[in-house]
């Protein structure tokens, strides 16, 4: 069985909601299965439940080359939507290789760059980052296309909560919903995982269910997964924080 516990995961034993438990296939590594229980769902519900992505709209992921983006480029790319996604270095070509158009947001403007591309902009903006890149993330929307802010990362410092990025990161995120408001008519929302989990439970376990299927049908391939002891967990977190993983710590069952 799977499940996002949210608070607990260290831990050799969890209490929870068998509401909460989702079946994975016989068959199936849960090492590899891991994989899902976040970024991929969180990944799905950013353009399908969040977003209501449909096939041929023009999606732009900002931070294509990690986890979440990963997700959110293979699976976009499987349901016929044209994918863009911003990146830099080794992860540019990472997000080619998944056969999105990289952006590279050290280099280029990407609001114009995307706005060229697509004729006027994104339909669909997924935007993990925030700060001054959410700000970017409105500029490449289309009139009426939807931006979904679903993370901080812009707030961080080495992993870290830092009180002048947090800061920083509110100030331009309520300049981006202010813009939004203006004629233009682009849409802004948020979203995190856990408070849809919690409204609809039912939402969470199916769509980790559909992709616990894709998976084991070979039709999805999340980044490789690296096992870990507990007592390496510092370690993990420290190289998260210095952006250096492309795919997944677990530690070992028991």
């Amino acid at each position: 069985m799977a499940a996002l516990t949210v608070y607990g995961a260290y831990a050799d034993y969890v209490c929870l909601s068998a509401r909460s438990l989702v079946r994975v296939p016989s068959g199936l590594d849960p090492v590899r299965a891991v994989g899902l229980v976040l970024s991929y769902v969180t990944a799905h519900q950013l353009l399908y439940r969040a977003a209501d992505a449909t096939k041929g709209e023009r999606v732009l992921v900002q931070g294509a080359a990690g986890a979440v983006g990963t997700a959110a480029v293979q699976l976009g790319l499987r349901e016929g939507l044209e994918m863009y996604g911003t990146a830099a270095g080794e992860g540019a070509a990472r997000v080619t290789e998944l056969g999105a158009t990289a952006l590279d947001h050290a280099r280029e403007d990407v609001p114009a760059r995307v706005r060229a591309q697509t004729g006027g902009g994104a339909d669909v903006v997924l935007d993990g980052i925030g700060g001054r890149t959410a700000w970017d993330s409105l500029r490449s929307l289309r009139p009426g296309g939807r931006l979904i802010l679903f993370g901080h990362h812009s707030a961080l410092s080495q992993g870290r909560r830092s009180l002048l990025r947090t800061l920083g990161f509110y100030l331009v995120g309520a300049a981006v919903f202010a813009a939004a408001a203006l004629p233009r008519r682009r849409q802004v929302t948020t979203y995190r995982i856990a408070a849809l989990r919690d409204l609809h439970p039912d939402w969470y376990r199916e769509d980790l269910g559909r992709l616990l299927r894709l998976l084991e049908a070979g039709k999805v391939t999340p980044p490789p997964v690296t096992v870990l002891p507990l007592e390496q967990a510092a370690r993990a977190h420290a190289r998260i924080g210095q952006g250096h993983l492309t795919g997944k710590y677990v530690r070992p069952g028991r």
